[in-house]
């Protein structure tokens, strides 16, 4: 499919080397991506979001360099967003349902992203 395109063919290209860099964790990959110049066929919507890549590279750098995050603060987040959610039940208890199952269902779509039970979710072979 690559081949019937020129352009398609370099934005999976580059493409696909900014997934290795990320999936490799190696910031000096990156940065030779974002620095060096484009080939004319790189698709407009690319070069702006490289543009806004090579913007923002020393934060991308911390973000390699270190393994802090701010989920505590997005969970955080999603307190104050359920709360408001929630303004004007009257049952404490269906408030309290409501918040559960949504950390539940975040819970769970972060454990299945991340694979660590994902023998839970298999479907075992009988024998």
């Amino acid at each position: 499919m690559l081949d019937y395109s020129d352009e398609l063919k370099a934005n999976y290209n580059l493409l696909q080397s900014f997934y290795k860099a990320f999936d490799d964790r190696n910031f000096d990959d990156l940065e030779e991506i974002v620095r060096k110049k484009l080939d004319a066929s790189i698709s407009s919507y690319m070069k702006m979001s490289i543009k806004t890549l090579r913007l923002h590279l020393p934060h991308v750098q911390n973000s390699f360099d270190y393994t802090y995050n701010n989920y505590r603060i997005e969970g955080i987040n999603k307190i104050i967003v359920l709360n408001r959610v929630a303004y004007g039940y009257r049952n404490l208890k269906t408030i309290r349902t409501v918040f559960f199952y949504i950390l539940r269902t975040n819970q769970l779509n972060h454990i299945r992203k991340n694979h660590k039970i994902k023998h839970m979710f298999q479907l075992h072979k009988k024998n």
